[in-house]
């Protein structure tokens, strides 16, 4: 069956778009390959991120203060292991545990005391 004109240039137009952001992607995984070889300040996160590092932690999490009375054990946990990461941390959970919760406080532990991590 022949498809309209239309209906072809559309789908061109969606193959096209998927060309150009694969080429993205390469050339993006490629500058990337090249910063952790050349071993610049980001290499180990590098190497975390891509599965050639373990990620690094603290001993123990820092100490903070819920600024929120309501989080369970997990949620604060959580919060603690993120805080203790020296590379990276990854906050997952399924809807309605509040990962976005427990990353706002994170990140508002972090600018209230920037050096933390230092």
């Amino acid at each position: 069956m022949r498809l309209p004109g239309k209906n072809r240039a559309g789908a061109h137009r969606r193959a096209r778009a998927a060309q150009v952001t694969y080429r993205r992607l390469r050339e993006t995984l490629a500058a990337l390959g090249r910063a952790a070889a050349a071993g610049g300040p980001a290499a180990p996160l590098l190497g975390v991120l891509f599965g050639a590092a373990q990620p690094r932690f603290l001993d123990a999490p820092p100490a903070w203060t819920p600024r929120n009375a309501g989080l369970d054990a997990s949620q604060r946990a959580a919060v603690g292991r993120a805080l203790a990461a020296k590379d990276v941390a990854l906050v997952h959970g399924p809807p309605g545990v509040s990962a976005g919760l427990v990353c706002e406080l994170v990140a508002a532990s972090q600018f209230a005391q920037p050096d933390s991590h230092a």
